[in-house]
């Protein structure tokens, strides 16, 4: 059959005026029309090396691509100037996947450009990865699985990060098996694969739940198989990192035993400051989760100068572990009583008769240890105290807080913390004591009402954000206790 071509010419400055004649065939034609067209021309163009002003061909139907998420595959008519490749990545909307193009110096062999053309992912967050600021990272970067480590993530958006470092993965690992791009690299799917059987060496298979749990921090679940017995559920989850500007988020695998007992632990990514984040990276760190308890997360060392990374892997890790433990396994976890051993009484301004335990009644949040019902002699109830957790940079944090019948709070006290705020001093912003529990920052959160203070968005200290939390994180103190304070709002005072 005749093929008919479609010949165009576009022009475009790069210090000079430079002709690009590209030519798509009658296959590439007859499945795309108008705009879609249009884009794929102009995309076609800006990801070509801008030395580049020969002929591209459409070779798609010399290879088979039914394996891999790639479309279309163009080249120069002597393959070894150029190669584009569009393809497919599976980001938060799965329905409707990202759309992009990467072009290749073969000359090179570096990335000559890289265009996201259709993203139906969220505004404000997935929709991100068609920044500029995004996509122009690529341009000139050295082939290799992932593109070396150096792609910086777009932050809040871990679905859609880690679907197009999928794809990226698939498709360098094509272009160095047709293209001579050099040793093909372990593709995405046996980088994870070899992450799983770390976790779990003796499953035979691992079978991933078709329904997403309903947990934020969880991306998926496995029922991990010896045979036909089960031996232990796999995890892989998400969580805000230490970093800000790197962009925000880690993916990891977290493996828990029949036995209650954590498998290991392996760090797929994160987008943490490199020298800080590679003692997670490695597999001393993941293989220190195994034989931990459930509950004994805490005891899981980390390392001092990444120490804020550590505390945001563990509060994910938490939320995984909480879910676990009240969704699948249907109990509720052991709690401390610290009315027995702790000054949590002194949270609430006024003595109360009784102090009763209400939180196995009510949902479970992991921030919250306890909660405790406070009556009168009269048996009336008075109020509430929240006994709550957050990571912190020397290890935990355990705090309460009372808030009375009329949703005002009363203090906030720190019950057991390992903080250091000696750096702190030198900051302006700082004003409290050299010791934490002291310090008057603590006081933002007390004898107002808790809509006043949700309203309010405090900030955490300069100097020691990991301890008070940061707000674009959504971690530290911050965090926990208004968690704990829209909590109440939602299951125990109602109301604002």
């Amino acid at each position: 059959m005749k093929h008919v071509r479609i010949i165009f010419t576009l022009t475009f400055t790069v210090l000079l005026t430079m002709v690009a004649v590209f030519q798509i065939n009658e296959m590439t034609a007859g499945t795309i029309y108008g705009n879609q067209l249009k884009k794929l021309q102009e995309g076609l163009l800006k990801v070509a090396p801008t030395s580049y002003d020969g002929v591209l061909e459409e070779l798609t139907g010399d290879y088979d691509l039914s394996e891999i998420d790639l479309e279309r595959v163009y080249a120069d008519q002597d393959k070894d100037k150029v190669v584009v490749y569009q393809a497919y990545a599976y980001g938060f909307n799965s329905a409707q996947p990202i759309s992009y193009l990467i072009g290749i110096d073969l000359e090179t062999n570096t990335v000559s450009g890289f265009l996201i053309l259709e993203n139906y992912d969220s505004d404000g967050y997935g929709q991100n990865a068609s920044n500029p600021l995004f996509m122009n990272q690529f341009t000139g970067m050295e082939l290799g699985p992932v593109l070396n480590g150096e792609i910086d993530g777009v932050a809040g958006a871990t679905a859609t990060t880690g679907g197009i470092k999928a794809s990226l993965n698939e498709v360098i690992a094509f272009h160095n098996t047709n293209f001579g791009g050099g040793p093909v690299g372990p593709t995405d799917q046996e980088i994870r694969e070899a992450m799983m059987e770390d976790i779990f060496p003796n499953a035979t298979a691992f079978d991933k739940v078709t329904t997403n749990p309903a947990n934020d921090a969880i991306i998926n679940m496995y029922n991990v198989m010896n045979g036909t017995t089960q031996i232990g559920y796999l995890y892989e989850a998400t969580g805000s990192g230490a970093s800000v500007a790197g962009g925000l988020d880690m993916i990891y695998y977290v493996g828990i035993n029949m036995d209650k007992e954590y498998t290991g632990f392996r760090m797929y990514d994160s987008q943490d400051t490199p020298g800080y984040k590679d003692f997670y990276l490695a597999d001393s760190y993941g293989d220190s989760y195994n034989g931990v308890a459930l509950g004994e997360e805490d005891t899981i060392a980390g390392a001092t100068a990444g120490s804020a990374t550590g505390a945001a892997i563990l509060a994910s890790v938490n939320e995984v572990m909480a879910y676990h433990v009240v969704d699948i396994l249907g109990e509720m976890l052991d709690r401390p009583d610290p009315v027995e051993n702790l000054n949590v009484v002194n949270a609430f301004d006024q003595v109360a008769a009784s102090y009763v335990s209400i939180y196995a009644d009510q949902a479970y949040d992991a921030s919250i240890l306890n909660v405790y019902e406070l009556k009168d002699a009269t048996d009336t109830v008075i109020g509430y105290i929240y006994y709550g957790k957050s990571a912190g940079y020397g290890g935990a944090i355990e705090f309460a807080i009372g808030i009375d019948t009329t949703n005002n709070t009363h203090s906030l006290i720190i019950l057991k913390e390992n903080e250091s705020w000696e750096d702190a001093k030198e900051y302006a912003s700082y004003t409290g004591d050299e010791l934490f529990p002291d310090t008057t920052w603590l006081l933002n959160w007390q004898n107002d009402t808790v809509q006043n203070i949700l309203d309010a968005e405090i900030d955490g200290v300069t100097g020691a954000s990991t301890t008070t939390g940061n707000r674009e994180r959504n971690d530290g103190l911050i965090f926990a206790i208004e968690s704990v304070l829209k909590y109440h709002q939602t299951n125990t005072g109602g109301g604002e």
